[in-house]
């Protein structure tokens, strides 16, 4: 929160609701906890890159949805839109936000 230095901060219950105000254009991003499941991601994840998004673990990487991965995405999701370069206060990407929260 401190590093992104929000406008706002909405609170839509669910995964899928938080990945959807993402796509809707409600937010720039949406950060979720450690105990998310892999079903949760994986199809809005489809959804997010098609529209030019990204979406990775808190610390960059990108998720495993491959056959005998872990169920729970223990490293946290973080999800930008399409926009987000230039988003926060101090003009960082995606993967940059992530490079610091390491």
């Amino acid at each position: 929160k401190e590093s992104l230095k929000p406008s706002a901060i909405i609170t839509p219950g669910g995964v899928g609701n938080k990945i959807l105000s993402v796509l809707r254009g409600d937010a720039d991003c949406a950060l979720m906890h450690l105990s998310t499941s892999l079903w949760d991601t994986c199809a809005p994840e489809a959804l997010i890159r098609a529209q030019g998004g990204v979406v990775s673990t808190l610390e960059g990487r990108t998720i495993d949805h491959s056959p005998g991965a872990r169920i729970l995405n223990v490293e946290g999701v973080f999800v930008s839109c399409g926009r987000f370069k230039g988003r926060d206060i101090e003009g960082r990407s995606h993967e940059e936000l992530c490079e610091e929260w390491k």
